[in-house]
């Protein structure tokens, strides 16, 4: 078994790719318009383009972990 997509809830897409990218050395894989100017964005490491894709999923502003 492999492990293909992890989702980490974020309440700020741009904000979290800009993070994930530009601090923390990942590459944007995938960025698709969902509407309501939500985004499939998804994210790869650099250094195993073919490990998980790491989706950065709009969370609602009262997230709770279930």
């Amino acid at each position: 078994m492999k492990i293909k997509l992890v989702s980490i809830p974020v309440r700020d897409q741009q904000k979290a790719l800009d993070f994930y990218t530009k601090i923390l050395g990942f590459v944007k894989k995938v960025d698709l318009p969902l509407g309501e100017g939500n985004r499939w964005l998804t994210v790869i490491s650099k250094e195993d383009p073919n490990g998980p894709d790491m989706l950065l999923e709009p969370a609602p502003n009262q997230f709770k972990p279930s």
